[in-house]
């Protein structure tokens, strides 16, 4: 700070004393013990007066208004506050706190902060309550609280809100609190032996909490009419370092996969949360996407391989345009599939096999996209895929496991030639067709090569089918 700035326009005709060696006028001197009565006489003068400059203050009294509105902008730049602060039921337009130290409790109750409000590298050594409070712009960077820190009772963040490089080092309370815009917690630190809770807060846009240090218990909790995110709201958790993660706590909640992407979810604790742009299969339905694969076949494997044949995976590319929009240029889509495949590990421990279904079909299907071109079909995924969902449809390998029944029992009826002068209807093209699924090598057998190229390929596609089918049975009805 310029020495010369703040004696024009704070100390002007202000008489000086000396303290320790150094002449100070009364309103910055360091002396916590100055004469209360000529420095509140003083201060109460000014603000009566609209003064507005108040850098690198020393008060060491209360400072205290009631139902007072400030339309210029109030300096405390570098002030210093011995005492508590009481500012109430009021309208600050501007006000700049930037290197501020409060000694006493802060209390900015139902306050608008109708423009601006910044605290950065401000330093709050006692509780820090900002109850009610309606805010525009705010920043709150590198700032530091030593004890516990609220914005509740619907507190409100009307536009960006900063809080990057903050240190709580107590209990934080953002409950019931609003951010229409986004709110940064970039490499903040939560410290441990406390709580920082999100109950009942709303994001409506970007909440983003990279490089943070959570150590912890960490809680977003909503309830049937408020779920936390909405539906435009993201949230970013790349590389933040979560000292015990089964302290952090989703409740009642709406959640994307890509939310999780660079950081190990496993242990987090997911409890009511409703995943979005999981249900792949059942959002568009079964028989949707049977004749989705029958029409991607018809047409060509060309269209289906350059992803245009491919409605039923705008779930995954909603996720990835999502990273893409977060910055993540290279390799979105194998980091969204090891996200999903942690967050099966987390549902499959917690007994949420439904859940667990669904982020393994999710990071497989990511795994096959992530092939180009022909490779995109010419390859086990894609195989593993349409016979049984990558094992999690029951549904799908039955239904396959039907048709490749069928589709050889009208193979046999048609094509096939048997050491037999008695000629297969149907039904009993469709029998023999069930006794060679089985391994049971049926008489007649084929008497040209044709016909027993089709008995060897029944009996190898069909036992591996059967055996997908177990498998999905297995993973639906795990317990």
């Amino acid at each position: 700070m310029e020495k010369d700035a703040i004696w024009g326009d704070v100390c002007r005709n202000l008489d000086t004393e000396d303290y320790l060696g150094d002449d100070y006028c009364i309103l910055h001197n360091p002396n916590p013990k100055k004469d209360p009565k000529e420095f509140t006489d003083i201060i109460e003068a000014r603000l009566k007066s609209n003064h507005c400059y108040y850098q690198a203050v020393v008060f060491p009294v209360p400072f205290e208004t009631n139902h007072v509105d400030f339309k210029l902008p109030l300096n405390f730049f570098h002030a210093v506050f011995y005492s508590y602060i009481d500012i109430l039921d009021g309208q600050i337009t501007n006000i700049y706190l930037d290197y501020a130290t409060f000694h006493g409790s802060v209390r900015f109750y139902h306050l608008n902060f109708s423009q601006s409000a910044t605290f950065t590298f401000s330093h709050f050594k006692n509780n820090a309550s900002f109850m009610g409070s309606w805010f525009e712009r705010s920043d709150f960077n590198h700032a530091v609280f030593d004890h516990k820190a609220e914005f509740n009772s619907w507190a409100k963040f009307r536009d960006d809100v900063n809080f990057s490089n903050v240190k709580f080092q107590g209990e934080v309370d953002f409950n019931s609190c609003t951010f229409e815009k986004a709110v940064r917690f970039e490499n903040s630190e939560f410290s441990d032996a406390h709580v920082t809770s999100f109950k009942r807060s709303e994001f409506q846009s970007d909440v983003i909490f990279d490089g943070a240090a959570i150590n912890c218990y960490f809680d977003f909790e909503g309830d049937s009419s408020r779920r936390v995110f909405v539906k435009n709201a993201s949230m970013s958790m790349r590389n933040t370092r979560v000292n015990k993660p089964e302290h952090l706590t989703f409740h009642t909640v709406d959640l994307r996969p890509n939310w999780f992407v660079n950081v190990d979810s496993r242990k987090f604790v997911f409890t009511d949360v409703k995943w979005i742009n999981i249900d792949w299969w059942r959002e568009k339905g079964f028989w949707n996407n049977f004749r989705n694969l029958v029409h991607s076949t018809l047409l060509g494997l060309r269209r289906f391989s350059t992803g245009k044949g491919e409605e039923a995976n705008e779930n995954i590319a909603e996720e990835l345009k999502s990273l893409e929009n977060r910055g993540f240029d290279l390799q979105r889509k194998r980091l969204l599939a090891i996200a999903c495949r942690q967050l099966a590990v987390n549902a499959e421990d917690n007994n949420q096999y439904d859940d667990a279904s669904k982020f393994r079909f999710m990071a497989m299907e990511t795994r096959r996209l992530d092939h180009g071109g022909w490779r995109r079909v010419l390859n086990l995924y894609w195989i593993y895929k349409w016979t049984s969902g990558y094992g999690e449809s029951w549904r799908r390998a039955a239904l396959v496991l039907f048709g490749v029944w069928f589709l050889f029992g009208i193979f046999y009826w048609q094509l096939g030639s048997f050491n037999s002068e008695h000629l297969f209807d149907l039904p009993q093209s469709l029998g023999y067709s069930s006794l060679v699924m089985l391994l049971q090598k049926p008489e007649p057998r084929p008497a040209s090569n044709f016909t027993f190229t089709l008995y060897i390929l029944e009996t190898i596609f069909a036992p591996l089918q059967v055996a997908l089918l177990a498998l999905a049975i297995r993973r639906k009805f795990m317990r």
